[in-house]
C-alpha cells in the first residue's frame, strides 16, 4: 500500500530525481497487487497534482436526494442561501424544485445519498466532497465561514475555497486585472498621509540611468496607499544618485492625525550595479534598507534569514517575487476600501499603471511537473510592477521581525479624536510618532 497526503504540498521534484508522486508509484511497481491512495487539498486550477490525478479518474460525487421531491443532486456552493449580513439562516437551494431546505434536514439527505461517477469507463476511483456534506458543520457555519474569509481578503478567500469547498483557486481568474478598472479607482489625496496609513515602506528599481522607487503606507489588513512615485535620474555607478536616494529615505511624512512617519523600510533591488547597492545598504542596513533579490519559484516572499553578499559582507535578502506578484495581482481585483485594498492617488498617469500590469500568469513543466510563474508582456515596462513588489516585500520583512501592522493601525486610530477636532495644520514642532517596535532597531538573526 502507498498512501500519499497532500500531495499538492509537494515540492516538484525529490532532489535531482523528478516528481516524487512518480517515484512513490514507480517504486511499488513490482507488486501486482498495490493499493496507491492519492489524497490532497486542491489547491490552484492547472498547477494542481490531485487535478491531474481527478481528471483521469472516475469522478465520482456524492449525490443526495431533496427531502421535498427526491430529486438526486450534487450539493455546490452557489446553492446555499442566506439573508444579507444573517448567515445563521443559512438554507439549501434544491437545484429541482427550488424548495429552500433547512439545515437540520442534512442528516436526512446524506443516509440516502449514493456515489456517482462521472466518468465511469476510468479504471482510477477518485472522489470528491467538500464540507457541505460534513455532518458536524452546519451550513450557516459554512456560510459564516466564508464571510470572515471574503473579508479577510483574496489570501484568506483562497484558503476557504480550497480546505472548506474542496474546490481549484483559478489564479488567472482572480489575478487578472483591467486598465480602466484601476484608473476609475484613483483617488484624491491629501496633503497629508491619509488616515488609515500605519506604516511607510518603499520599494527601489535600479535601471542603467536611474532608479525607480514607490512609498507605499500600509494599514489594517495590509491596505495600501500609494502615496509617490519617484524617478532619481542619474548614473547607478556615481554618488549623486545615492545622495538623493539617501535623503529621500531621510524624510519625514505628515500624518492626518498631526504625526510624523518615516520610511520605516525599504527594499533595493540588487540585480543590477551590485556593488553600489550592496555598499549603500550595508551602512544603512539599521534603517531597515535591505538589499535584495528577486527569485521566481514558490518561494516565501521573504525569508527565514538573509544569505551573506561576498561584498563588504552585507546581508542579502532573497525574496519570492513570483509570490509578491500573486498577492498584488489578487489585491487589485478587491473593489472595495478595507483589508487589502489598493488605493492610488488621481495624478496617477495611465503609463505607470500599465507598467503596473505588465505581467501574466503562466504555467511552465518543468519534468513534468506545472509550475505557475510571472511573466513580462513583450513590449512593456515593469519598473512600476517591480517597485510595489520590493515594496511589498520591505512590509513583509518588517512582519518578519517582530512588527505588528495591525496594532500598530489601532494604535495610529486611536489618536483620531483629538486630531479630528484640528482642521489647522500642525506646528513646525509637531511630535514624530515612533513605534515601540522601530525604536528596537534591527533585530539579530
Amino acid at each position: 500500500y502507498v498512501l500519499l497526503d497532500e500531495v499538492d504540498r509537494y515540492p516538484a521534484s525529490a532532489g535531482t530525481e523528478g516528481d516524487p508522486v512518480s517515484l512513490a508509484i514507480k517504486r511499488s511497481a513490482t507488486w501486482w497487487n498495490r493499493k496507491i491512495l492519492l489524497v490532497s487539498t486542491p489547491t490552484i486550477k492547472g498547477a494542481s497534482r490531485i487535478e491531474s490525478w481527478w481528471l483521469r479518474s472516475n469522478q465520482s460525487s456524492y449525490w443526495v436526494p431533496c427531502p421535498e421531491c427526491n430529486a438526486y443532486q450534487v450539493l455546490v456552493w452557489p446553492n446555499l442561501e442566506w439573508p444579507e449580513g444573517r448567515p445563521e439562516e443559512a438554507q439549501y437551494r434544491c437545484a429541482h424544485c427550488g424548495v429552500l431546505i433547512a439545515p437540520h434536514r442534512k442528516p436526512f439527505m446524506l443516509a440516502r445519498g449514493e456515489w456517482r461517477a462521472a466518468n465511469p469507463k476510468s479504471k482510477i476511483a477518485g472522489f470528491w466532497i467538500s464540507q457541505l456534506y460534513s455532518p458536524w458543520k452546519e451550513w450557516p457555519e459554512t456560510a459564516a465561514e466564508f464571510l470572515e474569509a471574503k473579508h479577510g481578503g483574496p489570501e484568506t478567500l483562497r484558503a476557504f475555497i480550497n480546505t472548506a469547498l474542496g474546490e481549484l483557486w483559478d489564479d488567472e481568474a482572480e489575478t487578472s486585472v483591467e486598465l480602466a478598472t484601476l484608473m476609475n479607482r484613483r483617488e484624491v489625496f491629501g496633503a497629508r498621509l491619509p488616515a488609515g496609513v500605519a506604516v511607510l515602506t518603499a520599494g527601489v528599481d535600479l535601471q542603467v540611468d536611474r532608479a525607480e522607487l514607490e512609498l507605499v503606507g500600509w494599514g489594517h489588513g495590509e491596505e495600501s496607499w500609494s502615496i509617490e512615485y519617484r524617478v532619481f535620474p542619474g548614473d547607478p555607478s556615481a554618488p549623486q544618485l545615492w545622495q538623493a536616494l539617501d535623503e529621500y529615505l531621510k524624510r519625514q511624512w505628515l500624518h492626518e492625525y498631526g504625526i510624523s512617519l518615516p520610511v520605516a523600510a525599504c527594499a533595493i533591488d540588487s540585480g543590477f550595479h551590485t556593488q553600489a547597492v550592496y555598499e549603500f545598504c550595508r551602512t544603512r542596513y539599521g534603517r531597515r534598507i535591505f538589499a535584495i533579490k528577486g527569485k521566481s519559484g514558490p518561494l516565501p516572499v521573504w525569508p527565514k534569514r538573509p544569505s551573506r553578499s561576498t561584498l563588504g559582507r552585507t546581508p542579502l535578502w532573497i525574496v519570492g517575487v513570483d509570490s509578491a506578484k500573486s498577492v498584488i495581482y489578487s489585491r487589485l481585483k478587491i473593489e472595495q476600501p478595507g483589508p487589502g485594498y489598493c488605493h492610488f492617488p488621481l495624478e496617477r498617469s495611465e503609463a505607470l499603471f500599465e507598467q503596473l500590469l505588465s505581467e501574466v500568469l503562466v504555467t511552465s513543466y518543468a519534468r513534468g511537473v506545472p509550475v505557475r510563474e510571472w511573466r513580462r508582456k513583450k513590449g512593456v515596462r515593469g519598473e512600476v510592477l517591480d517597485a510595489r513588489t520590493y515594496a511589498y516585500a520591505a512590509l513583509c520583512g518588517l512582519v518578519s521581525m517582530g512588527f505588528r501592522l495591525d496594532a500598530e493601525a489601532e494604535r495610529i486610530a486611536a489618536l483620531r479624536p483629538a486630531a479630528a477636532s484640528e482642521d489647522k495644520p500642525a506646528a513646525p514642532g509637531r511630535k514624530v510618532l515612533r513605534s515601540r517596535w522601530m525604536e528596537s532597531g534591527v533585530r539579530n538573526f
